[in-house]
């Protein structure tokens, strides 16, 4: 179970360094919102009063730190601090903490201190936690008495209580035994922004181009990584500046690691196509080891979708895609704004859906050069992203995204045999969400039926005995 750093406000009133950087899981007992700022505290948007549950700090957290923290913090919040420092307040021999890096609101919603609250406020001298329960344990969410009065909270509570049990046994649960005795390894799909001094065994399935950009802090880069582990689960980590510098060249497409010390957090699904709900950072203080070859590990799992999923997503979106080349225009050089030139090629893709969707590829894909591609291959890709532009959908596939042409899947056969009957009966997706009629297709008005059930439809109808049955409307299908 999930506790409190022991101790470490007295590790860090001795710290002989300016500055502290380690892990502390702390809890907030005080805390003062200055909102968008106040003329007393210049810049500050958090003054908090954090405890190891025996002692505490008062601290400040600057608007600076604090506009790039997952959420907002409350009080009985817990919080994890990796870097501070300590300064006097004034005249006083007064410690004042300021907290260097955006601490990350681990916990909402806890209705009481860890440990005796007013003992933590009266306590003028460092002291031990020596007999204090640290532990994050689930009836510091909700009192017994409000869970009987609302499902709700009762919801809320059991949630919590699963969350902690499935966090405290992961290492029972899904964890491997190495066979070479190299230990246990946590299984990814347990891993959440509670698990503490985890270890992964992974295969690097997909290692993407470094990007480079430009923000208030200055110059920075990030390169995106692709994991999967023995039970078949990916999760996405990305390494910035100091861990590309470290690890970038290090990394290798095929290849199994020991992974640990990184940051998890919930995963943003504008910029990842994994089910995983949380990624990792990984900089320069994380530990990546390289491991002999592990069969057990297999290689990149995809589950691809099609252009029926395309239509019920958001823009902006990444997702796995599958589908048959429909029509395919030569490569065009493009210029960039800021000067650099990339190669563009638009692409018409299709599936049994009966629909079609534009397709742009960015950048150097070797494959789609080939001699043998042609208006029937099947591609499959993998990070495509769904655009959408006055209303119009189309999909994006960048320098990072992966392609594969006839993958080795039954699909692959199936959308082969469907598009050599039925190429010349598609319509657009954009004409289809719209409502508009175009040769070959059906509006979606009146038509909510996939396009293969109307064809059986209109099949059927042909022998049907039209002097016994009069139909009341006619459905009418161009091809």
């Amino acid at each position: 179970m999930e506790s409190l750093t022991k101790n470490w406000v007295k590790l860090v009133h001795e710290n002989e360094e300016k500055e502290y950087e380690d892990t502390i899981f702390a809890q907030v007992i005080e805390v003062i919102d200055y909102g968008d700022g106040n003329k007393k505290v210049k810049n500050c948007r958090y003054r908090l009063k954090i405890t190891d549950g025996v002692n505490f700090l008062d601290t400040m957290v600057l608007h600076k730190i604090a506009n790039r923290m997952n959420k907002d913090i409350k009080k009985y919040d817990i919080i994890k601090i990796s870097k501070l420092t300590l300064r006097d307040a004034g005249k006083s021999k007064k410690k004042v903490c300021m907290i260097l890096k955006a601490p990350v609101v681990m916990h909402s919603g806890l209705v009481k201190a860890i440990g005796d609250e007013k003992q933590i406020l009266k306590n003028k001298v460092l002291k031990d936690a020596e007999d204090v329960d640290l532990k994050i344990r689930p009836e510091l969410f909700e009192e017994r008495k409000i869970l009987q009065e609302s499902d709700t909270n009762v919801n809320f509570f059991t949630n919590k209580i699963s969350e902690l049990k499935n966090y405290s046994t992961h290492k029972k649960m899904d964890t491997t035994e190495d066979g070479d005795g190299d230990g246990e390894f946590t299984a990814v799909k347990v891993l959440s922004n509670i698990s503490k001094n985890w270890t992964i065994k992974v295969r690097l399935t997909k290692k993407g181009n470094i990007r480079r950009y430009t923000n208030s802090n200055g110059e920075g880069c990030l390169m995106n990584i692709e994991l999967m582990d023995r039970f078949g689960t990916m999760i996405q980590a990305t390494l910035f500046r100091d861990g590309v510098e470290k690890y970038g060249d290090f990394l290798q497409e095929g290849k199994v690691y020991k992974i640990s010390r990184g940051n998890l957090k919930k995963s943003n699904k504008k910029f990842c196509s994994l089910p995983h709900d949380f990624s990792i950072t990984l900089s320069k203080m994380s530990k990546i080891v390289e491991c002999d070859e592990d069969e057990r590990i297999g290689t990149e799992v995809i589950s691809y979708k099609g252009i029926n999923d395309i239509c019920e997503e958001k823009s902006l979106l990444f997702l796995d895609f599958i589908g048959i080349i429909h029509r395919l225009n030569c490569i065009q050089r493009i210029t960039t704004r800021n000067g650099d030139c990339k190669d563009k090629r638009q692409v018409t893709l299709a599936d049994d859906s009966g629909l079609f969707i534009q397709s742009t590829f960015w950048g150097n894909h070797p494959k789609l050069e080939e001699v043998d591609v042609n208006e029937d291959t099947v591609i499959g890709i993998k990070g495509a992203k769904i655009h959408e532009f006055n209303e119009q959908k189309s999909l994006t596939i960048g320098d990072n995204s992966s392609i594969v042409l006839n993958p080795k899947a039954k699909r692959t056969q199936e959308l082969k045999d469907w598009y050599s009957t039925q190429k010349n009966n598609l319509i657009s997706i954009n004409d289809f969400l719209s409502g508009k009629k175009e040769k070959g297709g059906l509006s979606n008005k009146n038509v909510s039926a996939p396009m293969s059930i109307l064809r059986e439809i209109l099949t059927l109808s042909q022998v049907i005995d039209t002097e016994k049955f009069k139909p009341t409307s006619t459905l009418l299908l161009v091809g």
